[in-house]
């Protein structure tokens, strides 16, 4: 009886969930069904997207008022996910196509918008309006006379 209750006791206190920040690899701990000492690694599963220095490059964007750092941040974030063979983070090629925009590198922003159409098709009517508008702009401005 006394074994039960301190196997109940220490399967809720240790139940070592996986912490994903730092895997630590295989671990022992007890649990209220498992046999006491019973090998049970932990499973570690990476993040979907990383994010790397996102956070950091808005605050740069909106306090800093620095747009060169804040597009060298975000290419890395895109850099980074296709040397790793992973999509970058849902919205960054977006992101990262007005910040061309702005910086007038028209094709590129397009580019940017396009890869973000293809990546995550949820966001293609807006991608595809945000082009058209390039397009448009760069035809130059239409008369409208209302006569």
């Amino acid at each position: 009886m006394l074994l039960c209750c301190l196997l109940f006791l220490l399967g809720g206190c240790a139940a070592g969930l996986p912490n994903r920040a730092e895997p630590r690899g295989p671990t022992f701990y007890l649990d209220a069904f498992t046999p006491v000492g019973w090998y049970r690694p932990k499973r570690y599963e990476p993040e979907l997207y990383d994010w790397g220095a996102y956070t950091e490059s808005l605050y740069v964007r909106f306090v800093g008022k620095d747009p060169q750092a804040t597009r060298a941040a975000i290419k890395n974030i895109i850099d980074v996910a296709d040397r790793s063979s992973r999509r970058p983070p849902p919205g960054v090629s977006a992101d990262y196509g007005f910040l061309l925009q702005e910086a007038g590198d028209a094709a590129g922003a397009m580019a940017s918008f396009q890869r973000e159409a293809t990546e995550y098709p949820e966001s293609e009517p807006l991608m595809r309006k945000l082009i058209a508008r390039i397009q448009q702009q760069a035809r130059g401005p239409v008369s409208q006379e209302r006569r």
